[in-house]
């Protein structure tokens, strides 16, 4: 996780320093080594949210294009009483997911009945094939020309865009704001 709570504020993981989780208030500490990037770990290993997953430097790049009090929500469903931690949730309460690996598709559905009000951000680009496959799906004409956008329909194999419809932006870099 990108933030933990050390002495009650939210705050980015730094060499040997601990914190409690945000989301189910246990013991985490600061991971800060020179390959991976630096992040928070649960002290017990256990993660608290399910579908929790690595982050990639495309990942943190995204969400760092908003205002740290948005990044990492937890979100619960009363009825259930299940909780899972959003990328992203903003003051109108649209939470805002970032993907660059594939997932089930059974979780995709799972993640999106739960949020609700949400949009997928994804990485169409991680290779020249999936370069070649969202170059196929794009539209013709621009759907908007600020930020140029187009409409697409998605024919690889990645099964993570099958059968929705989607929006492309131009750059594989996040808008800057």
């Amino acid at each position: 996780m990108r933030f933990a709570l050390v002495n009650d504020e939210k705050a980015n993981p730094q060499p040997k320093v601990h914190g409690r989780c945000p989301h189910c208030g246990e013991e985490v500490i600061s991971k800060c080594g020179r390959v991976k990037i630096w992040h928070w770990a649960h002290k017990s290993r256990e993660v608290c949210d399910p579908w929790w997953e690595n982050e990639t430097e495309w990942h943190r790049a995204w969400k760092d294009n908003f205002p740290k009090e948005w990044q990492e929500i937890s979100a619960l469903d009363p009825e259930t009483g299940e909780t899972h931690i959003a990328d992203v949730k903003t003051s109108h309460g649209m939470v805002v997911e970032f993907q660059h690996s594939t997932m089930p598709p059974e979780e995709l559905a799972a993640r999106e009945r739960f949020y609700g009000n949400m949009i997928w951000i994804v990485d169409g680009l991680r290779s020249d094939l999936d370069l070649g496959y969202f170059r196929i799906g794009l539209g013709s004409t621009p759907i908007q020309t600020n930020p140029l956008a187009y409409a697409f329909a998605w024919s690889g194999p990645d099964r993570r865009l099958a059968g929705r419809s989607h929006l492309a932006a131009e750059s594989s870099k996040p808008p800057a704001y």
